[in-house]
């Protein structure tokens, strides 16, 4: 008998990857103002970065929806 239901297990992993992505743009925020306030360049590539990855991958759902 299985331990997990696999679809339990992919909507856990979902919501997991969500967040990864929010905390990604929070991150990105943080860096664009460390950069504003102290002129970090460092931390200016860095935020566009996240804030890119968190624009360009947002909508993409790990798992395919059965139909």
């Amino acid at each position: 008998m299985d331990m997990f239901n696999k679809g339990e297990f992919m909507n856990q992993r979902n919501k997991l990857f969500k967040q990864v992505l929010m905390m990604n743009l929070i991150i990105g925020i943080y860096n664009i103002v460390c950069y504003s306030i102290y002129g970090y360049k460092s931390a200016l590539v860095i935020g566009i970065i996240n804030i890119g990855v968190w624009a360009f991958i947002k909508e993409i759902s790990i798992v395919k929806p059965n139909k």
